[in-house]
């Protein structure tokens, strides 16, 4: 007799390896719960993918000149995770949607103090606003994702609600929101929905729709229903590691755009647009970590691409495998020196298999899993 139990057991245990592997490459993904209704003024607002534009780098373009690439790449979207005011005056008039972010370290003083919550919506807001297009306050980066920070955690609701006061006093409360970037690791479980081919009555043709209805049920869970939500950080890194490397990341990002626009939504909430902003702008030579950490750019420092890309199309090939070294190879994301592939360096997309590396066969964002154990 079939044993249903050793083969659900074997279906999670497929998952988490493929959920597990995936993490550790695709890594970044940060949900944003930002708007109010799932029915609501999703219609009409633009269904144009975002870009996140970090600058811990000692080599990149002025401000002016990074606006213009972003707007060469065919964003609607940007975020950044400050609010410099060269940055926030270079987009000004620039026709993009701004979200603007802070550290953790300043919501102690907003939680504790209106005033101090209303002086920097002035200072950061009022000063820019509506030449400078400001859509989405964050209110702190991945706050949860440390421990370290547990300090804070209390303090987060508290400095929205001061944040929203002041927005409200100001006039800007109904053209403003207010939320924060969380990591997805704070999910305790994301199973169901499995990546499996279906879940009940919901079938998944990629990772990143069960990731997402994972987040609608777990937000559902806590009660809130109809709140959407944006992908804040998604991408694939260019060297440092495994699997990064130009043709993979071509791949992810080129597939991930094609997914995002088509507006397809999720299983569960199908035809709902996810805003997403690729994850990330410029290779930055400066960010602490992993070395992946410097090489997620789609464009180098001087401006020239990466890899062919488009955020209105992702110019990548038709979907296909990933490009995975085996273990204990030498990173095919460099060459002999170390040195990053230049720019155009041959990719390949034909679908395959990567049996060193990862026990399934998948194509990124744009098939359905092909499950091979």
């Amino acid at each position: 007799m079939y044993d249903t139990s050793q083969s659900k057991k074997k279906e999670k245990a497929r998952f988490r390896i493929l959920q597990i592997s995936t993490m550790l490459l695709l890594a970044v993904l940060c949900m944003i719960p930002i708007l109010p209704s799932v029915r609501g003024d999703y219609v009409t607002e633009p269904q144009t993918m975002g870009v996140n534009y970090g600058q811990v780098a000692n080599n990149l373009p002025s401000d002016a000149d990074a606006v213009n690439l972003i707007k060469n790449l065919g964003a609607g979207r940007v975020k950044i995770y400050d609010t410099d005011a060269g940055t926030l005056k270079a987009l000004a008039n620039s026709g993009l949607e701004v979200v603007v972010g802070m550290s953790n370290d300043e919501i102690p003083s907003l939680a504790t103090s209106a005033e101090v919550a209303d002086q920097w919506i002035v200072t950061n807001v009022v000063a820019y606003v509506p030449a400078t297009n400001i859509t989405v306050i964050l209110v702190g980066n991945e706050l949860f994702a440390d421990p370290t920070n547990s300090n804070i955690w209390p303090q987060l609701v508290p400095a929205i609600q001061n944040l929203q006061t002041s927005l409200t006093t100001h006039g800007l409360a109904s053209s403003i929101k207010l939320s924060t970037a969380c990591e997805f690791s704070i999910l305790t479980n994301s199973y169901p929905p499995s990546a499996v081919l279906t879940d009940g009555r919901f079938g998944y043709t990629n990772l990143l729709e069960a990731q997402l209805d994972a987040i609608y049920y777990a937000m559902e869970a806590l009660g809130f229903k109809n709140v959407r939500i944006a992908l804040s950080e998604s991408g694939w890194p260019t060297a440092g590691g495994i699997g990064a490397n130009i043709s993979n990341a071509q791949a992810y990002n080129g597939n991930l755009v094609k997914y995002i626009l088509s507006g397809q939504g999720t299983p569960k909430r199908p035809q709902v647009f996810v805003p997403t902003y690729v994850f990330a702008l410029f290779n930055e030579d400066m960010k602490p970590g992993a070395p992946t950490e410097q090489h997620w750019g789609v464009l180098y420092p001087n401006g020239s691409a990466v890899y062919p890309f488009s955020l209105t199309t992702g110019l990548s090939s038709s979907p296909g495998s990933p490009n995975f070294p085996s273990p204990g190879s030498p990173d095919s994301s460099t060459n002999g020196s170390g040195e990053l592939d230049p720019p155009g360096a041959t990719s390949h997309y034909a679908c395959g298999d990567r049996p060193s590396v990862l026990p399934l066969s998948f194509t990124f964002l744009g098939s359905m899993f092909n499950l091979r154990i």
